[in-house]
């Protein structure tokens, strides 16, 4: 058994979820907000979709673009998440998105760092009563994130048919799809419901 559903942020701009739900998408993971040149932010169609897709009786889940560097840094994220997620029920794990490979060493970190950062960050979303996931390309997943817990993982990998060899329980097979209701180019995502279950 799978889902089909979306990842959305700002840059698909207004979504009729009416519409992208007559498609045949059943979840919506959505940009929360992030850390981004030492600053918190929410992105700012949020709130909108959220709204959107709640009254479309979409399941829903969020994600955090993180770029902090230290625990410090993650205890600051996660209460000022928490915070202004305000008690939100999710249908779906947090999502930790750290992409900013190229330049973590600018940080001054290393890759026992960064495994570290996205430790303190489950921990953390755990202490308020949530669960965390780790999001990655199969290239991440392979080669940077030792993921000790096995927490449940969200695989990026832009292909008909994945090789890669661990678990995951989302799939996010493309970033160039197209669905009724989203002017231009969305995330695709597959969702196994049971991979999930089997790893909580």
């Amino acid at each position: 058994m799978y889902a089909v559903g979306i990842d959305v942020s700002k840059w698909q701009g207004d979504i009729d979820f009416e519409k992208v739900k007559a498609a045949g998408c059943e979840f919506v993971y959505m940009r929360f907000g992030g850390y981004d040149d030492g600053e918190h932010y929410i992105d700012k169609y949020y709130k909108q979709n959220l709204a959107g897709a709640k009254a479309a009786g979409l399941k829903i889940g969020i994600y955090w673009h993180a770029e902090e560097g230290s625990s410090e840094e993650i205890e600051a994220g996660v209460r000022y998440l928490m915070d202004k997620l305000n008690g939100e029920k999710l249908d779906f794990p947090i999502a930790y998105d750290w992409e900013d490979y190229r330049n973590f060493e600018n940080y001054g970190m290393n890759l026992k760092d960064l495994n570290a950062c996205f430790d303190n960050f489950e921990k953390e979303i755990e202490k308020y009563g949530y669960f965390a996931c780790l999001y990655g390309s199969k290239n991440a997943q392979e080669n940077i994130w030792i993921n000790k817990k096995k927490n449940p993982i969200w695989l990026a990998n832009y292909t008909s048919a994945t090789s890669y060899a661990g678990e995951y329980f989302m799939w996010q097979h493309s970033n160039t799809g197209r669905i009724d209701g989203i002017n231009g180019d969305v995330d695709l995502d597959v969702l196994y419901p049971e991979k999930l279950e089997a790893i909580r």
